[in-house]
């Protein structure tokens, strides 16, 4: 038996018609008690729900989702490989010249702390690094590790610029089509309000585009064109295998509309795109503009004992070929985008 009925609430709501158009279809009715205690949900039924959702809205500074333009972003390669475990083999550091340490390695799985073997070795001797590789971090993780980052991240701030890292990306706090409208602007803002904090740190951050509907890019851009931040992330990673789906397709659309609604001069990186032909549709939404692809496919595609021109290398440990298919694959990418910028004559 469904006990509230969101919609009738719409109309009363402060939110309402300025950041919020009204919710989905959500599953927060089918399973909704009357006792928020037991809900995980965010909605504008949980008592102060709004009220809270703006006292932190102010905090970060008015409707402005980010404050502050990053450091001067270095130039970056076409690909950043994300590597998950400590490596053992020696390599050339102009092989493998950025790497992106992956958060959930890096924190503790709830999220509370940062790993030990980060905390006593550092980034570059955790992951086995020559001390020329770049590092980044970036936080597509469970939503456990987020919530505990998020509770304490005033304390994991200090160590996290002690770490060194090039630039970290803001964490994805989940926007799901079945949650409450009020949960996704309020995981928006989280990640927007973490990606300012770290600026403020004197942490170079990147703010992740979490969004639902064209409101949510709209602010995004606003905010990205006003602050003046050159470098944003945008993740595929929960977009499924056909090519035709509706999820691929409303993910590009999206992207699409970003770059129409931000400076040119503004790069992207991709998170969870290694399908050529998926690249190559990013490539041309993308227009002028830079982009960095950020995924696990050079790491994963080493565990299987292979290139990533499916070859074989039975004499070749994963460590070295690792670094072998991120070569490859910069090779690959950086011919892509100088293919299309050609063709586009751009």
């Amino acid at each position: 038996m469904l006990t509230i009925d969101c919609y009738k609430k719409c109309v009363t709501c402060r939110l309402y018609g300025r950041e919020c158009s009204g919710c989905s279809f959500c599953d927060a009715p089918l399973v909704c008690t009357g006792d928020c205690r037991l809900c995980p949900y965010m909605c504008i039924n949980r008592p102060h729900a709004a009220r809270y959702y703006l006292s932190v809205k102010d905090e970060n500074g008015g409707d402005a989702l980010i404050r502050h333009a990053q450091a001067e972003i270095p130039t970056l390669p076409a690909y950043i490989p994300t590597l998950p475990s400590r490596m053992h083999a020696e390599y050339n550091a102009a092989d493998l010249p950025y790497v992106a340490a992956h958060g959930g390695k890096f924190m503790s799985a709830d999220g509370k702390r940062i790993a030990p073997r980060y905390l006593s070795d550092g980034v570059h001797k955790a992951l086995g690094l020559d001390p020329k590789t770049k590092t980044v971090l970036h936080f597509y993780v469970p939503d456990r590790t987020l919530e505990g980052f998020w509770q304490n991240r005033h304390q994991i701030y200090p160590v996290l610029k002690e770490m060194g890292f090039s630039f970290i990306i803001a964490p994805n706090f989940s926007v799901y089509e079945d949650s409450p409208r009020l949960e996704h602007l309020f995981n928006i803002k989280r990640s927007a309000i973490v990606c300012s904090e770290l600026l403020e740190h004197g942490i170079n951050a990147v703010p992740d585009i979490s969004w639902y509907e064209i409101k949510d890019l709209d602010r995004w851009a606003e905010s990205i064109n006003r602050s003046g931040v050159k470098l944003v992330s945008f993740s595929f990673q929960c977009v499924g295998g056909k090519r035709s789906s509706s999820a691929w397709r409303g993910y590009c659309a999206g992207l699409r509309y970003l770059c129409e609604s931000m400076g040119e001069d503004v790069s992207v990186i991709v998170v969870g795109i290694a399908a050529v032909s998926r690249l190559k549709e990013v490539i041309s939404i993308a227009g002028n503009r830079d982009i960095v692809l950020v995924n696990t496919y050079a790491f994963m595609t080493a565990k299987g004992g292979r290139d990533t021109r499916r070859q074989k290398h039975e004499d070749l440990s994963l460590d070295e070929l690792f670094v072998l298919n991120a070569r490859q694959l910069e090779q690959k990418y950086s011919r892509l985008f100088c293919e299309a910028k050609k063709e586009g004559g751009m």
